[in-house]
């Protein structure tokens, strides 16, 4: 069943993961920080610790013992589609508005199918959800 949800700019999604998802933004900007699920060494706390919490303290500690996740921006009116079993979290970079719905189905092999893209215009390695996901 979709859900509606809004958020203030600062929020945003602890560390977590479920069935395959979609998130349609139709307000607003997101930070998107994502997992694949082969990648289970989060702090032993991570996992319902408050965002800017992870952000500040688990994320640089992760980083620094060489572990990264996907990044990427969400911008109004651009969807964004979570495989099943990735962690992630969400940081609301701005007041948000959308709706997301899990597909309750296993999509096999969605981590071989993935590939993350670096355009000239994004040289930092954020890129936009639709791009940062390829199947």
């Amino acid at each position: 069943m979709p859900e509606l949800f809004i958020g203030a700019a600062g929020s945003g999604a602890q560390v977590h993961r479920h069935d395959a998802a979609i998130n349609a933004l139709v307000y607003g900007v997101k930070h998107w920080y994502m997992f694949p699920p082969t990648q289970r060494k989060f702090a032993p706390d991570a996992f319902g610790m408050p965002v800017d919490e992870w952000v500040e303290q688990i994320l640089p500690q992760l980083r620094q013992g060489g572990i990264a996740p996907i990044e990427f921006i969400q911008s109004a009116g651009e969807v964004v589609f979570v495989p099943h079993d990735w962690a992630h979290v969400i940081v609301n970079l701005a007041d948000v508005v959308g709706v997301s719905a899990q597909l309750k189905m296993d999509i096999p092999l969605v981590a071989d199918l993935m590939k993350v893209s670096v355009s000239e215009e994004r040289p930092n390695g954020v890129v936009p959800g639709l791009e940062a996901l390829l199947v």
